[in-house]
């Protein structure tokens, strides 16, 4: 029986789960590379999951995501959540964003320049990218966005790791509870944690499955290096947490 033209488009479009074309890429050298890899995605992924399960425990019917950039968490929880929204100013970043979730509402744009209010106002890994004479008024920003009784939940690296160039400081708990408490005093602190815990040995473990020479990607192992990512790596103390996930509640009356 002949495959009908539907059939084979079909077949076609349902590969683009993924922009497989982009997989090989020429590196810096003009070199081919036939794959790309990050090992911080057991890391990254447990992060996002673990957000995802917070944001979720408080119910909310709305969702912010201040600083989106690709969409990758808006887009993971866009269909639990009764309205999502992220916003980003880069362009490009955005047009990734609606292109993996064409379902999403993501919007180019300033927080600030929004007019509505969520339950929950999230900002991963974005505050550390504020110029310093900029912060208030970003944290102002997420306040404003958020509804009476909702949760801001800012996600910054610690002081645990050395400051990226592109980064224009990383935190200590303390850093980011002043911040908060200077622009915004009536927030309420609900917790500081540190979390994605340094283990030395497992990321011993990642760099010879995952490196420039090889990639060992055995089902087996890469289910054991997310199980333990995931169960025994996310809690972290402040001497070896690398990144620290700040929640804040606006009260009811403000």
């Amino acid at each position: 029986m002949a495959t009908s033209d539907k059939e084979i488009f079909d077949l076609q479009a349902n590969q683009y789960e993924f922009p497989y074309h982009h997989i090989p890429y020429f590196d810096k050298d003009g070199f081919v590379s036939p794959m790309r890899f990050r090992r911080w995605g057991f890391i990254y992924l447990t992060h996002l999951k673990r957000l995802e399960q917070k944001v979720l425990g408080y119910n909310p019917e709305s969702i912010l995501d201040v600083g989106c950039g690709d969409g990758r968490f808006a887009g993971m929880i866009a269909t639990k959540v009764k309205r999502t929204i992220g916003v980003d100013l880069s362009s490009q970043a955005i047009a990734f964003a609606q292109a993996f979730y064409p379902d999403v509402d993501f919007r180019a744009v300033d927080a600030a320049d929004l007019t509505e209010t969520f339950d929950v106002v999230i900002s991963i890994e974005v505050l550390e990218h504020i110029p310093d004479d900029r912060v208030d008024g970003f944290i102002k920003t997420l306040n404003d966005r958020t509804n009476p009784g909702g949760r801001i939940i800012i996600t910054v690296p610690s002081t645990n790791t050395p400051v990226h160039k592109k980064h224009h400081r990383h935190y200590t708990d303390d850093l980011l509870q002043e911040q908060v408490r200077k622009a915004c005093p009536e927030l309420e602190v609900e917790s500081i944690k540190y979390v994605s815990r340094r283990f030395f040995p497992f990321r011993l473990l990642l760099a010879l499955l995952y490196n420039n020479f090889m990639v060992l990607d055995l089902r087996p192992l890469r289910r054991f290096c997310w199980r333990y990512t995931y169960r025994f790596l996310h809690e972290a103390k402040r001497s070896n947490g690398v990144q620290i996930v700040g929640i804040f509640k606006r009260p009811l009356g403000s």
